[in-house]
């Protein structure tokens, strides 16, 4: 009897918390409130929490996880994004307790937007040592920032101090840097797709910024120097400055005289008192097989001149031996060779080839790189440069990756396998100094307008230190190029003002960025003219284009860059060797008439100047540029 009374009491318990008895099970609390995603660099972020329990209890809030510097107080979330937390995805977690042992959580992300602080400071080597230049003033960078709705939206910038600007209120996320142009300015918007908070636009250059006279004034110079190296064939003797924008003074001695005697007069707004330092040298020629070059003997540097602009100057002194550098020279011409296949509507057709040994005065472990549309060295002084017929070399000729220069077509093209052998060549200049050995080769190739048709020049180039020299291309051009899903080598019209690029990278290189030049082609009655409409660099392998214009007709131009050490969506101009380009050249492209454009904020003057700039122009009639 006492085991029966044992079950039935068992039994009754169990039947009271099978019907629910005196307990109940917990229940989570809710969130009530939508999370605030919208916040802005350095200022209050705030988002109160809310949330009801079902079983009618009170609810408390916690952090679980959150960026730096964010507190909760009572419900409430304080957060000032710092610059480093804006333009990233932050982490939030938030939660929910109730009085009766419930919980829940809540998680979500912020975007500030932010500050995109652009440094704008020219590094120049001087004879004084490098001197840091703030980039023009009135060349501002903004940022064009694509909008969720397919808009875009120009944000100007404002100077924070000398040489730094700051762009405010950009979302996170990829958007355009543009460089600036200014008012007037001859050169094209330049833009780099990037998704940095921070960005270096300064380079490093050759020689002292030169200064401006506010009307050009005939300069003499009296040449008086000894010293000449008394040859059959004496070359050319030249004086030249350490200020890029001075192009050469030169003269062609007598054969077998060791004196010069000669006068230049120079018409010129730049102001030559800006000149510190300028080398007299000599340059001879000497041919190795097909390479025709003239190379340096002897030399005099010249330091803390005193030059006038507008009067008189006299030029004195003895030139003396070089020390002697040699370099071996052996080129595979079949890997040139093979990069030029695909590269433009047409046939191309190899047109001529450039060696070049180079000093870049004062510039001691960085490369200097050119500005845009200026001499590749800064400098124009030369240890070996090719014997053209014209004589010395001028800007803008050795190398350049920017196409629709004349054709580099000094010497001939190497399309096979060869060893030169040792070229020897005079390098009396500081040990200290960069030195630059420079090869590149040239193609043309037929570009139709209307009935005429005239040949462009493309260029395939790379720069290494003269010190152990491997001529083997390092950058090869891009692969099946299209715009907007059609062939870029095939005349197309696209409906759409905003067109998109694509390629392949090339196979055996590491480009660290690629640059496409825009430009708009314009009929002439016996040619045509090549308006610069901009430049844009990207280290992706598809491009966006900035907005065209709908009616106008475009070519495109797609260099492939390799360098030391640029950054395209950091620091695109800190150049380090080795480096390389190659280009490919669309067929023509119509943005169809009548095509609406994405719409468009921003200052009025600003996209006025952004989408109609004054961009240099190139003038081609009977196949000249």
């Amino acid at each position: 009897m006492p085991a029966l009374r044992l079950f039935l009491v068992a039994l009754s318990l169990s039947s009271l918390v099978a019907c629910g008895g005196s307990h109940s099970a917990v229940q989570n609390p809710v969130f009530t409130s939508t999370p605030v995603t919208a916040a802005s660099q350095d200022t209050s972020y705030n988002y109160g929490l809310a949330a009801t329990d079902p079983s009618g209890g009170t609810v408390t809030f916690s952090l679980i996880s959150a960026p730096a510097g964010a507190t909760l107080t009572g419900n409430t979330i304080n957060w000032a994004p710092t610059a480093a937390e804006s333009r990233i995805s932050n982490s939030f977690t938030a939660k929910a307790t109730s009085s009766s042992g419930g919980s829940a959580t809540q998680s979500w992300t912020v975007t500030p937007t932010g500050t995109v602080t652009v440094n704008w400071v020219n590094t120049d080597w001087t004879p004084s040592g490098a001197v840091q230049i703030p980039g023009p003033p009135i060349f501002v960078p903004s940022a064009l920032v694509p909008q969720p709705d397919g808009s875009l939206e120009l944000l100007s910038g404002t100077a924070a101090s000398p040489g730094v600007y700051n762009i405010g209120q950009v979302p996170g996320g990829y958007y355009w840097l543009i460089q600036g142009t200014g008012p007037g300015s001859p050169l094209p918007p330049t833009g780099f797709w990037t998704n940095s908070s921070t960005f270096d636009l300064g380079r490093d250059s050759v020689g002292a910024q030169t200064g401006l006279l506010s009307a050009p004034e005939d300069t003499t110079f009296d040449f008086n120097l000894s010293g000449l190296d008394p040859s059959s064939t004496p070359g050319i003797v030249a004086f030249i400055t350490d200020n890029p924008p001075f192009a050469p003074i030169s003269f062609t001695p007598q054969p077998g005289v060791t004196t010069l005697s000669a006068s230049a007069i120079v018409s010129s707004m730049f102001d030559w008192a800006n000149v510190n330092t300028a080398f007299l040298v000599q340059y001879e020629p000497v041919s190795l097989s097909s390479l025709n070059n003239l190379v340096l003997g002897p030399e005099l540097t010249l330091s803390n001149l005193a030059l006038t602009s507008g009067t008189t100057n006299t030029i004195s002194g003895t030139l003396a031996p070089s020390p002697q550098a040699s370099v071996d020279l052996s080129i595979p011409g079949s890997k040139w060779a093979s990069l030029f296949q695909n590269v433009a509507p047409g046939t191309v057709t190899p047109t001529g080839s450039w060696l070049s040994i180079a000093p870049e005065p004062y510039v001691i472990g960085v490369n200097a790189k050119p500005q845009l549309f200026a001499p590749p060295f800064g400098s124009h002084v030369y240890m070996v440069q090719p014997d053209s017929p014209s004589g010395l070399t001028y800007p803008g000729s050795a190398c350049p990756s920017q196409p629709f220069f004349l054709p580099v077509a000094v010497d001939p093209p190497i399309l096979a396998d060869q060893n030169f052998g040792t070229l020897q060549y005079g390098d009396p200049f500081p040990s200290d100094w960069m030195r630059v050995l420079a090869f590149c080769q040239s193609v043309t190739t037929p570009f139709q307008v209307g009935s005429l048709t005239f040949p462009i020049a493309l260029n395939y180039g790379m720069t290494v230190s003269p010190s152990s020299p491997s001529l083997a291309p390092l950058a090869g051009p891009v692969v099946d190029p299209t715009i907007d899903g059609s062939n870029l080598f095939t005349t197309t019209s696209v409906n759409s003002t905003v067109a998109k690029l694509n390629w392949s990278a090339p196979a055996g290189t590491s480009p660290y960025g690629y640059t496409v030049y825009v430009y708009q082609v314009i009929p002439r009655p016996s040619g045509f003219e090549l308006l610069v409409a901009g430049n844009y660099s990207t280290a992706q392998t598809s491009m966006t284009l900035p907005p065209l214009t709908a009616g106008n007709t475009y070519l495109f131009v797609i260099i492939t860059e390799v360098d030391g050490i640029a950054n395209m969506q950091a620091s695109p101009y800190r150049s380090q060797l080795p480096t390389g380009f190659a280009t490919v050249m669309s067929a023509q492209v119509t943005i169809s008439a009548g095509t609406a454009g994405p719409q468009l904020r921003g200052d009025p003057k600003e996209l006025k100047r952004f989408l109609h700039p004054e961009g240099k122009r190139y003038r081609i009639t009977a196949g000249h540029e």
